[in-house]
């Protein structure tokens, strides 16, 4: 199952906004929209469900947010489609596989000692 593996974009999108790094990059290593371009790393390779409308990375990406992509300026904010698409994405992702222990140990490795 897909699930198992793979997890959907849009939650590793609010796990990216949360931890303070850009969208831009995120959207670079999954090899651009419609993966026109090779991605970045296996941890991106992306996977389309549902004729092409949904995309799903390997869980991996979620370990590797803060080695592969760029951080946000000092202070930039949240995106609006952070609130009003990834955040209640991610929100109803995390309860079904694992909760908030499984989210904070698949982002562990992304925050630094003491942080």
């Amino acid at each position: 199952m897909l699930e198992d593996t793979h997890v959907p974009v849009t939650v590793v999108n609010a796990a990216v906004e949360e931890l303070g790094y850009t969208t831009a990059s995120m959207v670079q290593a999954i090899g651009y929209d419609r993966a026109i371009k090779e991605p970045l790393n296996e941890h991106w390779r992306p996977v389309y469900t549902h004729g092409g409308r949904r995309r799903w990375v390997p869980k991996t990406a979620l370990g590797r947010i803060s080695r592969d992509l760029e951080e946000k300026p000092d202070g930039s904010p949240l995106t609006t489609k952070y609130h009003a698409r990834y955040k209640p994405a991610a929100d109803r992702w995390w309860p079904a596989h694992g909760g908030e222990a499984a989210k904070q140990a698949a982002l562990a490795t992304n925050r630094p000692a003491g942080r």
